[in-house]
């Protein structure tokens, strides 16, 4: 990439067509000549709630990927930390 951009990988490495329409946000894609997804910074930081664009680009390709590898139920994988205050 000549431009900054959010990426994901898949590892063990997929060698597949991998596009689907549950991939988001909207601007985010998959280039199959590389096996990658891609999400470019321009476009989140343009984006309404960069956060929300951010979460969703990672969210939505762990979902995809998960599925496509098998792996069994990931659910607790999103389950929040929850720790006691600390005292200082």
């Amino acid at each position: 990439m000549d431009v900054p951009a959010f990426f994901v990988l898949p590892y063990p490495f997929v060698n597949k067509e991998l596009d689907s329409e549950r991939l988001e946000p909207e601007e985010a894609y998959f280039e199959a000549s590389l096996s990658e997804y891609f999400l470019m910074l321009d476009k989140v930081a343009a984006s309404p709630n960069p956060t929300q664009a951010m979460q969703e680009f990672f969210r939505s390709t762990f979902d995809i990927l998960s599925e496509e590898l098998g792996w069994p139920d990931c659910s607790y994988y999103f389950t929040t930390l929850d720790m006691p205050e600390q005292k200082t």
